[in-house]
């Protein structure tokens, strides 16, 4: 967990607003401001914190805002909404919680993913850190999840281009990751690109067996 939140606290800007998840998420963050002194500027917010006293207190002290303490977890995540109305336009925020309860945001997944107003429910593929930026493989694997998301959400609605795209990115990221070579082997079949998918599929069985994947292989080469 150290090294998670080493990652994240070095990749976000110095003043950013960091919503995250439960109670690791803000002892070990606060354990690194400050003691260890990093990052000491990025105001790290959780669903937990806000159901606590001395935490709101806090924050409306470093924040200027005048937050009330949330009684249940659905007032927090409507806090993270105030949050992010308050701040979006001034001060960078980031999540690593998904915000389903903010429909009119993205909802997001990962560490170093920024919020933008957007009507959309999936994040701007724009909006990710590059990964030369990411310290660790934490945060490669993170990235990788969600160009993934982005590819089945394009195959979804039909757009199988764009959806092939995104998970011909993510296996340049992560040249490893079986999901992205299983996704982009199954996106390759659906386009009717039998060789390309079977060379796919084959890699991604490489990395990890699946009698599955092997089957549709099979089904692929007698087709």
């Amino acid at each position: 967990a150290y090294e998670y939140w080493d990652n994240i606290l070095g990749v976000v800007e110095e003043d950013s607003i960091i919503l995250g998840a439960g109670t690791d998420d803000e002892f070990i963050s606060l354990y690194m401001q400050e003691i260890e002194k990093i990052s000491p500027g990025v105001e790290v917010i959780t669903v937990e914190s806000l159901t606590k006293d001395w935490r709101v207190k806090k924050i409306n002290e470093e924040l200027g805002t005048e937050l009330n303490v949330a009684k249940t977890r659905e007032e927090a995540y409507d806090l993270f909404g105030e949050i992010i109305d308050e701040f979006i336009d001034r001060r960078p925020v980031y999540a690593r919680v998904r915000l389903e309860n903010i429909n009119y945001y993205q909802n997001l997944y990962g560490p170093v993913l920024k919020i933008e107003k957007s009507e959309n429910i999936y994040p701007n593929p724009e909006l990710i850190h590059e990964i030369d930026v990411v310290k660790d493989e934490n945060g490669k694997v993170y990235i990788v999840y969600m160009y993934i998301l982005y590819g089945m959400n394009e195959f979804k609605n039909e757009n199988n281009e764009d959806g092939l795209n995104y998970f011909l990115k993510a296996v340049e990221i992560d040249n490893e990751s079986y999901d992205a070579w299983s996704n982009l082997g199954y996106a390759y079949y659906t386009l009717g690109d039998n060789g390309a998918a079977v060379i796919a599929l084959e890699h991604a069985l490489e990395i990890e067996y699946s009698l599955e994947l092997e089957n549709l292989i099979q089904e692929i080469l007698v087709s």
